[in-house]
């Protein structure tokens, strides 16, 4: 036997979606473009000045996780989203708003499913 997966679920703007907890492929997490000044507290950090391991300059990701417990409410704001991470494009997105927090963020929508 082996895992198939499940097709990628289709969203609208405004559905009401909780993150789908797997067991044993870890928790949902949301992205986000680092702010400004987040951005500059990491460069003001000791730790990371310098040079890496690896003798190169350390840079910062430029992304901020965040994890989605089980139980988040969220709202869709855009339901089809690809976005730069790193050096690539990921795609099968979707643009999130957590009600509690009124953070937006971007979940892959394979993560999501329609809540109560």
């Amino acid at each position: 036997t082996s895992y198939v997966r499940p097709p990628v679920p289709s969203f609208k703007r405004g559905d009401f979606v909780v993150p789908v907890i797997v067991p044993f492929r870890g928790g949902v997490h949301g992205t986000r473009k680092m702010t400004a000044d987040e951005k500059q507290a990491w460069y003001n950090d000791p730790a990371n000045q310098g040079m890496g391991d690896d003798g190169e300059s350390k840079i910062t990701s430029g992304t901020h996780y965040i994890d989605l417990p089980e139980g988040t409410q969220m709202i869709v704001t855009r339901a089809r989203v690809s976005a730069q991470v790193g050096w690539g494009t990921v795609g099968n997105l979707a643009e999130i708003m957590v009600i509690a927090t009124n953070e937006t963020l971007l979940v892959s929508r394979r993560n999501l499913k329609i809540g109560q």
